[in-house]
């Protein structure tokens, strides 16, 4: 495959990735917490026996079921990749996002909902939904000599996510996850905890940049976060005055941007924040 398409490991890349993988895997193993690796993590570990060369950020499914704080307060301050930022709601659409500095590692849980499971992928307030196969039992596969946890029929899941064998062919840009679909919108209760942001120290960051994350897509002014955690009290804190220009109320109808160009942004906006 890398001699037909001319694609090599990247050993600067490689360095970069292969010990802080191999250190969050060990991380979820002592939680005890099931995952596998997962997107473009788990094509280049199945199509070119390593990373795609021209990735930029690894995934990680986890089973939504099994989560529980341990593995915030883990990742808390963590070294050598912290917990920057939580997004969605522990009960829907939840996803962590790990950096070192140099790299985003996304942890994705992933819910159970009849004979398969679903994981929430958030653009400023629109929620989407990429379906995944059940995944009932998990097998082990190796990636630079580590043992890590991967989907025990890898084609059946890369078809799900990119469509029947179109994942064969390397992409740079243009690709798509054929599983992806607009589910909907956080109201503006939801969406005032659908979003933590966190130091390299493990604290809340309740500083502009982070208030305005959430105020940039809010129909409300905020001045705090409320909480730290990514859960709507029972007793929610009355809202904001609302805003004379409301923001955001509709959900989009234009169709999704290209995976590329939103994992794009999402990194520049990461180093944008790091170097706050």
């Amino acid at each position: 495959m890398e001699n037909e398409y001319k694609l090599y490991q990247n050993d600067s890349q490689l360095n970069l990735t292969r010990d802080p993988m191999s250190e969050i895997g060990k991380s979820l193993d002592n939680l005890e917490k099931h995952y596998w690796l997962a997107g473009g993590t788990l094509l280049g570990w199945y199509r070119h026996c390593g990373l795609i060369p021209f990735t930029q950020d690894v995934d990680f499914g986890l089973y939504a079921e099994e989560y529980d704080e341990n593995i915030r307060n883990h990742f808390l301050g963590h070294r050598p990749s912290y917990l920057w930022g939580a997004l969605g709601l522990v009960n829907d659409s939840l996803e962590f996002r790990l950096h070192t500095g140099k790299l985003t590692v996304d942890l994705f849980w992933a819910y159970k909902e009849g004979d398969h499971r679903w994981c929430g992928y958030q653009v400023q307030r629109t929620k989407f939904r990429r379906t995944l196969p059940l995944l009932s039992e998990l097998c082990s596969g190796d990636l630079f000599g580590y043992r890590f946890s991967i989907p025990c029929d890898p084609v059946e899941y890369l078809n799900s996510e990119y469509g029947m064998n179109k994942w064969n062919l390397p992409l740079k840009t243009g690709y798509s996850w054929i599983n992806l679909k607009i589910h909907s919108v956080w109201n503006d209760v939801a969406w005032l905890y659908a979003t933590r942001l966190y130091t390299r120290d493990g604290k809340l960051r309740s500083d502009a940049f982070a208030i305005n994350w959430i105020s940039k897509y809010y129909n409300y002014t905020i001045e705090t976060i409320p909480t730290f955690l990514n859960i709507v009290p029972d007793d929610p804190p009355p809202l904001g005055p609302l805003k004379k220009v409301l923001v955001y109320n509709t959900p989009p109808t234009r169709k999704p941007t290209p995976v590329t160009q939103i994992k794009n942004k999402i990194i520049v906006t990461i180093k944008k924040m790091t170097s706050n």
